[in-house]
């Protein structure tokens, strides 16, 4: 089931024009803001994030003009990207006294999904008898491809890339699945190459300006990672896609339908011979999981939901501290991070990857 939990409830409040909440925390995967007023007012409300530091951000702001209001947003993702540890709601209006039936700030872990519903397997045998995958191309031709690769791009977002050289939570460099699934393709050619791209800013982007810039300029914000165009090379013949756990607010949404399209056939064009697997759903969205279903559907793209490995025991609740590599030294798993993957559940994660990729059948 999933779990609910009331972080704050006020109700029949009357006030001066501006009515904050006091602060407060969350590591849930959804955080929603109900407000219901007396009668249909005009109303500022405004979401705030606060750092470590203290310093003050506006996540969102939106004047509302309706007798009900709610809105939802995903804490995990603002800790992880925007360094928050804290969040408040504030409330104004115009009208000089704010009046208020009921404000409800509560959040909600997801229902985890035991079942897979992946209904592609793009792999077979030549007519030689050789293992393959098969590839659709730009112009939606089966092509055939040698099943164990020879370079792959593993695409994610902080599952790859959250301790800055390997994935959140993970203890170690040698724990996260990435570790694994490339050792596992080394056993059937040691020759093969592997190259990583940082894929938040394309879950993040709104609108084409963004993502473009992601694509053609720079995979980051900062300007120190690749541009996903420069990873792309031709020669390319396996690419993981691990996306979509923060495309979480409605614009996000709505512009991941347009972009995720876009991508799709940025890298059949420029990787034309690359077999492809969407890996999705540790923060399961249901948004974004009805999107990528029809998109691999549509561009016969292997997937694998990897919600199922999710629970307590799998996520970092119980590991302390992670290698930090560029300190070199052990550092506290902080607070906000808890709920990915940990050790454990990282094995999980390669075990599901390495029984989609068939390389024992090589």
């Amino acid at each position: 089931m999933a779990e609910n939990r009331i972080i704050l409830k006020k109700q029949n409040v009357k006030t001066g024009a501006k009515f904050e909440t006091e602060r407060f925390t969350s590591i849930a995967d959804t955080v929603t803001v109900e407000l219901k007023l007396y009668e249909e007012n005009e109303v500022s409300f405004t979401l705030l994030s606060f750092d470590k530091d203290g310093n003050t951000t506006e996540i969102y702001k939106e004047n509302v003009f309706r007798k009900s209001y709610e809105y939802s947003f995903d804490p995990i993702s603002y800790a992880v990207y925007r360094g928050a540890v804290e969040f408040a709601a504030v409330l104004e209006t115009a009208g000089g006294v704010l009046s208020f039936d009921e404000l409800t700030i509560f959040d909600m872990t997801s229902d985890v999904c035991d079942i897979d519903c992946d209904s592609i397997d793009n792999t077979g045998i030549d007519k030689d008898g050789s293992p393959i995958s098969y590839v659709t191309d730009i112009n939606g031709e089966r092509v055939e491809i040698p099943r164990v690769p020879k370079k792959a791009l593993f695409i994610g977002n902080s599952l790859v890339f959250g301790m800055g050289a390997y994935g959140m939570c993970s203890s170690a460099p040698d724990k996260d699945y990435f570790h694994y699934v490339t050792s596992h393709i080394k056993e059937y050619n040691p020759c093969c190459e592997f190259d990583k791209l940082w894929g938040s800013n394309f879950e993040h982007s709104e609108n084409m300006e963004t993502f473009d810039k992601w694509y053609y300029e720079s995979a980051s914000l900062d300007g120190k990672q690749s541009s996903a165009e420069s990873k792309l090379t031709n020669d390319l013949d396996l690419i993981f896609i691990q996306l979509g756990d923060n495309v979480n607010t409605d614009a996000k949404t709505e512009f991941f339908k347009t972009s995720a399209d876009i991508f799709i056939e940025r890298i059949k064009t420029a990787c034309p011979r690359a077999r492809i697997i969407w890996i999705y759903g540790w923060y399961k969205k249901a948004a974004a999981d009805a999107h990528i279903e029809k998109l691999c559907e549509r561009w016969g793209i292997e997937r694998i939901y990897i919600n199922s490995c999710r629970s307590k025991e799998t996520e970092a609740h119980n590991q302390k501290y992670y290698y930090n590599v560029k300190e070199g030294k052990l550092c506290e798993v902080k607070e906000t991070w808890v709920t990915h993957p940990g050790d454990l559940g990282m094995k999980r994660i390669a075990d599901k990857i390495i029984k989609k990729l068939k390389l024992m059948n090589a």
